[in-house]
């Protein structure tokens, strides 16, 4: 079954590219390869794994033993755009720093998905501010739920 899906995944990668008007292949300003989303799709598998962060494409097969957080979720993001679950978990500028050296290319203009408003405990991703932005969401979430947990004892309190 996996021969057909991969099968398939290739019929929708070739399609898109006769649909393709002969657009740019590399980003013009740095270089990079561009990808488009149905041919990152295509590599979730042991094998052959990429995620999208930031519409940056990340070729992670060879980090999935690596990663502290364990391969299972990965293998969960692999072929997909992994950027909200990624800014949510909080990686620290190391783990920021790490991801350069799996990053393959990024995706094509044509596929970007629009940055979504920052909600709580999400930062951008650009360098180490994002990660202070996200240690900041998460404080807020503590002091708040402390602060929730306080008020709900003072009524219980009040009540009996």
């Amino acid at each position: 079954m996996a021969e057909e899906e991969q099968k398939l995944a290739d019929e929708v990668v070739e399609k898109e590219e006769e649909e393709d008007d002969g657009g740019p292949t590399h980003n013009p300003e740095t270089g990079a390869k561009y990808f488009r989303m149905s041919e990152v799709a295509t590599h979730n598998i042991i094998n052959s794994l990429w995620i999208v962060i930031d519409n940056k494409v990340y070729d992670i097969t060879n980090f999935t033993l690596e990663h502290p957080g364990g391969e299972e979720i990965l293998f969960e993001q692999g072929g997909q755009d992994a950027s909200v679950p990624f800014e949510d978990v909080g990686h620290s500028s190391d783990a920021r720093e790490m991801m350069r050296q799996y990053f393959i290319g990024e995706v094509h203009p044509k596929d970007h998905k629009a940055k979504e408003a920052k909600g709580w405990g999400r930062g951008s991703s650009s360098g180490s501010g994002g990660d202070a932005s996200s240690q900041r969401g998460w404080f807020s979430q503590i002091l708040f739920g402390m602060g929730l947990s306080l008020v709900g004892i003072a009524m219980y309190k009040a009540i009996f």
